[in-house]
């Protein structure tokens, strides 16, 4: 009686810790918008030897899909290019992380003065950041 007692506890302390573990967002690069900028959009990831063009196009379309994914490994940064403006936005991703989710969100678009006010996600298996940010 004691040993079931103990094995459906260890049973239902390994579901919970299972559950807790598993991540369920799917990786890649994902640009969220409500309606098609006029701007260019770039994501690079910077290598000490070399830059990988992750995904590039000459405006910012109306979409929520996942337009890109990178497997390579090896330490790096990201940066984010809209219209003329670049900004780093993940500073350093570890040698050992191959797998990342990055989501831009377009929170605002003024048409008058062309900023764009976004919201920067980006998770991998050692951080999460969440950060505003404005380009102009």
């Amino acid at each position: 009686m004691l040993k079931r007692k103990v094995g459906c506890i260890i049973i239902l302390v390994a579901l919970i810790v299972s559950v807790t573990l598993i991540d369920k967002s799917e990786d890649g690069i994902f640009i969220v918008s409500k309606q098609d900028i006029p701007q260019s959009i770039e994501v690079i990831r910077h290598y000490s030897e070399g830059e990988t063009v992750l995904y590039k196009h000459p405006t910012i379309i109306m979409d929520s899909e996942k337009i890109a994914s990178d497997t390579n490994s090896g330490e790096s940064k990201i940066s984010l290019t809209i219209g003329q403006q670049t900004e780093d936005i993940i500073s350093y991703v570890d040698s050992n992380v191959n797998r990342f989710n990055i989501k831009i969100k377009v929170v605002s678009y003024d048409e008058l003065t062309g900023e764009i006010s976004i919201r920067l996600s980006y998770r991998d298996g050692l951080e999460k950041i969440s950060k505003p940010m404005t380009f102009k």
